[in-house]
């Protein structure tokens, strides 16, 4: 191996390690969403804490809509309300997606 690609070798395996690992965290991600909705389906009550954890996670999926979707659910009467946090991760769902 020539000693000058070197850099160039390491920057295309991080690359490529970094690929890797958004995939994972989309798959994690998607799987926490899907348990969460058979929770409240199984009548769970999340708190905000949880359903703040929710909207990260759809982040990590670039879902804009799911996330309006747990923001709606958060501001209904009785469910858990939202808090500079809740807006912080909207501001990212809405930064992170892409047409």
């Amino acid at each position: 191996v020539d000693i000058g690609s070197f850099p160039f070798l390491v920057l295309a395996m991080l690359y490529e390690i970094h690929s890797q690992l958004c995939l994972i965290l989309i798959s994690i991600s998607l799987q926490a969403l899907q348990i969460l909705d058979e929770a409240i389906l199984s009548n769970y009550k999340p708190n905000q804490m949880v359903m703040n954890t929710a909207l990260a996670a759809c982040v990590h999926c670039r879902d804009l809509s799911r996330a309006y979707t747990i923001f709606k659910n958060m501001l209904e009467p009785g469910n858990c309300g939202v808090n500079d946090v809740t807006y912080a991760i909207l501001l990212k769902v809405c930064a992170s997606y892409e047409k």
